[in-house]
């Protein structure tokens, strides 16, 4: 693989009129440089076609919002213990969920006898739904510069 030097992907940047997407995988390419020591791949790598953003929103956006409605179905289950998780229909919120909340209570606490997980993780799914997915979301934005759907 060839390296390229950070003051070449520079010169290659300056080139290129100012975008959005432009900047942010001229940005990636500038700190994969300096860290990586001028591997290509992280240049290549952030910039996604159309297609491919068009297919990564059809993979997240129903993702995002199934386990969006099942963190929110098991918010008021953590404030019932005596629900069991193990039988239906609560199997059905619980199964998908319960790896991920185990590890996070592992890092956030109880609040006031409170588990607050569901909540948190409801909260970092919208946050990357508004990211990636939003009107001026990564991927929304490669779409539109791209011509794209």
């Amino acid at each position: 693989m060839a390296s390229l030097a950070p003051h070449s992907l520079c010169q290659r940047a300056a080139a290129k009129p100012f975008t959005p997407i432009r900047s942010f995988t001229t940005l990636l390419a500038l700190g994969g440089a300096a860290h990586a020591a001028g591997s290509p791949e992280l240049y290549s790598i952030a910039e996604l076609d159309a297609s491919a953003a068009h297919t990564l929103e059809s993979i997240l956006r129903p993702l995002f919002t199934a386990f969006t409605l099942l963190y929110i179905i098991r918010i008021p289950m953590t404030w019932y213990p005596s629900i069991d998780g193990t039988k239906l229909p609560w199997l059905l919120a619980y199964a998908p969920t319960e790896p991920i909340l185990k590890v996070t209570r592992n890092v956030i606490p109880l609040v006031g006898g409170v588990d607050v997980t569901p909540i948190v993780w409801v909260g970092l799914i919208s946050f990357f739904n508004e990211i990636l997915l939003g009107p001026q979301g990564i991927l929304m934005l490669i779409q539109r510069e791209s011509g794209g759907f």
